[in-house]
């Protein structure tokens, strides 16, 4: 599976994403197509991605993501510690949320580690942490670890029943419904939910059908390596910086050149 092409696609679309939120139309984002169509499945997506590569063994990540997710939260946020630990929706969340799936799964098949997880809810119990996120995010996250066992039989499975008709017509409807219901996150019931997790297992079906179409270079490969170092850059010039046209382009350009350093060595 051609893990490179789609992280670089999806961090991509992440930075794509707050642009839009923080520069080109940030007094009405929440209505911009293009702000709809990439929130309707990204993220959930990179937790789709994230699942798959999980692997067992790794209790060091969760270490390495809260830490990660503290300091910046702390440093660049200027947030409080019970706020960054009630609420997964401040800023650098991504890897919260990642480092509490890392611990989770890792607990199942080792009685320290699960230690260490019942600490760390009664950790978050006490300061009463917001579940909805958590809850969100393991279905995608769950998905990728179940992917990664069964890839074979799934891959054959959507072959055989999603022709390419049927391919572009999905492909098609994701771009489109956007446009259809311009208001989509702020619809009924019914809509959220469609919004919240038929579109976002739409995009995965779309991504595993279309596997043999993703490319690999070097440039791709050096996004898809910093993928972590991607998010974290940008959302530090989002909060830091001014905003402007020149300094998006900065950012751009001095990621690409730093990706690639990082690379090359």
């Amino acid at each position: 599976m051609n893990i490179s092409s789609i992280k670089s696609i999806l961090i991509i679309l992440v930075v794509i994403g707050h642009l839009i939120q923080y520069t080109i139309d940030k007094d009405f984002y929440i209505n911009n197509y293009f702000y709809q169509l990439i929130y309707s499945f990204h993220m959930p997506a990179f937790m789709f991605i994230s699942g798959y590569l999980f692997k067992k063994r790794s209790i060091d990540k969760f270490y390495k993501y809260i830490i990660i997710y503290l300091i910046t939260g702390l440093a660049v946020l200027d947030k409080d510690f019970k706020i960054l630990i009630s609420n997964p929706d401040e800023g650098f969340w991504y890897f919260y949320i990642l480092a509490i799936f890392y611990l989770f799964y890792n607990s199942l098949n080792s009685q320290k580690n699960l230690f260490i997880f019942l600490l760390f809810s009664i950790i978050l119990i006490y300061f009463k942490i917001d579940l909805r996120y958590l809850l969100y995010y393991i279905i995608f996250f769950s998905a990728g670890i179940y992917f990664k066992l069964k890839i074979n039989s799934i891959k054959y499975f959507l072959n055989l029943y999603i022709n390419k008709y049927i391919n572009i017509f999905l492909i098609l409807f994701m771009i489109f419904l956007p446009l259809i219901f311009p208001n989509l996150k702020e619809q009924d019931i019914f809509l959220l939910l469609f919004y919240r997790i038929i579109l976002p297992v739409l995009s995965i079906i779309i991504i595993i059908r279309n596997l043999k179409f993703y490319n690999s270079n070097k440039y791709i490969n050096a996004i898809a390596k910093n993928t972590g170092l991607i998010y974290i850059y940008h959302l530090i010039y989002f909060y830091k910086i001014e905003i402007n046209y020149l300094t998006v382009t900065a950012l751009i350009i001095s990621t690409l050149i730093l990706c690639i350093k990082i690379n090359r060595h």
